[in-house]
């Protein structure tokens, strides 16, 4: 008989741990089915994360098994789990689309670790005196030795928290959690709610505005110059490639006045007071004008790539007309705000946490990461159209080098014109496709260069294609010419009547029978050589002085000044 009741025996232990092993621990409860698992966490996950701030809508209440959630106005219970998206929905409705997203990224964290505890019991068994795995709330933490203090990183949906900072458990030498008398078993998490690292952040980011307002400032003050110095020269304006300058230039002058206006009402002013309340129309008015103005230079860029490029492939056939060059760089991103503006509000319509929004910001969610594509995609067709265009151009330029191979100022300008068409076609844009997390190393370093590559690109093309062109600079310095003589004329002009004036006076000269000025310089007796001419008065009759012999003797002086 012993030996059929020891396997027996042995049988129904084995059946009790893994009976035991199919029920997963969240803080202090240990007995909670897979149900009431997931709507306990969740229900957790949402006293943790929504704030007073957010004005929740929810409060936590007891149920059957676990805990739920109760609407406080309408009084219903509704038992959130992260499979079950009908009440995923409804509770996402009353919250914006970032804490809706982490939200449920907190429910489908604590399921996986449910499923990694199972996993865990049925490999091995746990040893005396450990404490057990358990979900706190935020975050997982497995089976621990009694006396240890174990820590990890904090969790990915608190955003501005350190790189460094850590959540930290303790685990007592008795085998149990360290529980608070008020609040039971409790996880510090100090490090990642630290005052002094929001702070931080808060401070680098506006370091990165105020980079962007400075350089932004400076493009803006080169690029209206040189839209001013292009159209004030007929020689220049009245050129295809010039036309098509401007325009780049004034798409570049339009993307840094709202990025100037966004950056200064709302970045700056949201990093010093935060997002009170809801947005008015403007601010989303604002938020629309700025996606045009980013895009808009792209189009204008890729009509820079194929002008030039086509230039050079069919260089004796002049393009007759630019008018479809101006709908394509004015239309097509006009055509794409419109059609993402309509879906924008349809979305906001459908989805009533949109309307919470901070100024249309809250970019997390897929639903919004798709929308944002029917811009962002076309802007990047842009910029690959431009690299064929710009392979394409250096491979022609190549091959008229060694036509010429002895001649090395030819390798050179081929190198400059390089690098004149990279700012010019956007190429510089390819370094910033990527943006690392805010978890990634080098996300800061990122941030800052990338605030000013973004914003200096008014001031490279402002630079190459107008201060420093070689047509450019002929035409501003003739004009400086044309002015600095006009001036030396008045001046004297002026001088000369003074002079006039008194030796006519001194002399009892008759200024109206012959009506000459003295001359003194090469550029006086030219003039008045031409006013003799005019007056016909003969040429022998004028000294080397301007002055006009009518019969009188020459008075001469010897070198002591005397008179002879």
């Amino acid at each position: 008989m012993e030996r059929f009741y020891r396997p027996l025996v042995t049988l129904l232990c084995l059946c009790l741990v893994a009976v035991k092993s199919e029920y997963c621990r969240v803080r202090s409860n240990n007995n909670l089915s897979d149900v009431a698992y997931r709507q306990t966490t969740c229900t957790l996950c949402y006293n943790y994360l929504v704030k007073s701030h957010d004005k929740p809508q929810f409060r936590s209440s007891p149920a059957a098994e676990g805990i739920c959630l109760n609407h406080t106005r309408r009084n219903e219970i509704v038992c959130p789990t992260y499979d079950n998206q009908t009440t995923v929905d409804y509770v996402c409705s009353t919250l914006s689309t970032s804490k809706c997203v982490q939200w449920t990224a907190c429910c489908v964290s604590a399921w996986e670790c449910c499923l990694s505890h199972k996993q865990e019991n049925t490999s091995r068994r746990a040893a005396v005196g450990q404490c057990p795995g358990t979900w706190d709330g935020w975050l997982c933490w497995d089976r621990s030795p009694a006396g240890s203090v174990i820590s990890q990183a904090c969790p990915s949906f608190l955003k501005y928290s350190s790189a460094d900072a850590r959540a930290v458990k303790n685990c007592t030498k008795g085998g149990t959690w360290w529980s608070d008398v008020t609040v039971g078993e409790h996880t510090d998490y100090s490090q990642c709610l630290s005052a002094r690292s929001l702070q931080d952040k808060i401070d680098f980011f506006k370091k990165v505005t105020v980079v962007r307002i400075s350089v932004n400032s400076v493009g803006l003050v080169l690029l209206c110059s040189s839209i001013g110095i292009l159209l004030f020269y007929r020689q220049l304006r009245i050129q295809q490639r010039i036309k098509l300058h401007v325009h780049l230039f004034l798409s570049l002058l339009v993307r840094g006045v709202l990025e100037l206006c966004w950056d200064v009402a709302i970045r700056y002013r949201r990093l010093e007071q935060g997002s009170q309340g809801t947005d008015d129309l403007g601010c989303k008015f604002l938020y629309i004008m700025n996606r045009f103005g980013w895009s808009a230079p792209f189009f204008w860029m890729l009509c820079e790539g194929f002008f030039l490029h086509r230039l050079l492939i069919k260089t004796f056939e002049r393009q007759k007309t630019l008018i479809y060059y101006y709908i394509f760089g004015w239309g097509t991103p006009v055509i794409l705000i419109l059609v993402y503006l309509s879906i924008k509000i349809e979305s906001s319509k459908s989805s009533p946490s949109s309307s919470t929004d901070y100024c249309w910001l809250d970019t997390a969610s897929s639903a919004e990461t798709g929308l944002y594509w029917i811009i962002f995609a076309p802007t990047i067709l842009c910029l690959v159209l431009n690299l064929v265009f710009f392979i394409n151009i250096l491979r022609i330029l190549i091959r008229q080098v060694r036509t010429l191979p002895s001649e090395p100022s030819n390798f050179r300008k081929a190198l400059k014109a390089t690098f004149i068409l990279i700012p010019l076609f956007g190429l510089h844009q390819f370094f910033l496709i990527y943006q690392p997390t805010a978890d990634e190393d080098g996300y800061e370093f990122f941030q800052m260069v990338g605030g000013v590559i973004n914003n200096a690109q008014g001031i490279m093309v402002a630079l190459i294609f107008c201060f420093l062109n070689g047509e450019v600079i002929s035409h501003i310095k003739s004009s400086y010419d044309n002015v600095r003589l006009q001036q030396s004329i008045d001046r004297r002009r002026s001088l000369t009547s003074q002079t006039n004036t008194r030796r006519f006076s001194a002399s009892s000269v008759n200024i109206h029978q012959n009506g000459l000025p003295y001359v003194s310089s090469f550029h006086d007796l030219n003039d008045t050589l031409k006013l003799a001419e005019k007056n016909n008065i003969p040429m022998e009759e004028i000294h080397a002085d301007g002055m006009v012999n009518h019969g009188c003797e020459t008075i001469e002086t010897k070198e002591n000044g005397h008179v002879q």
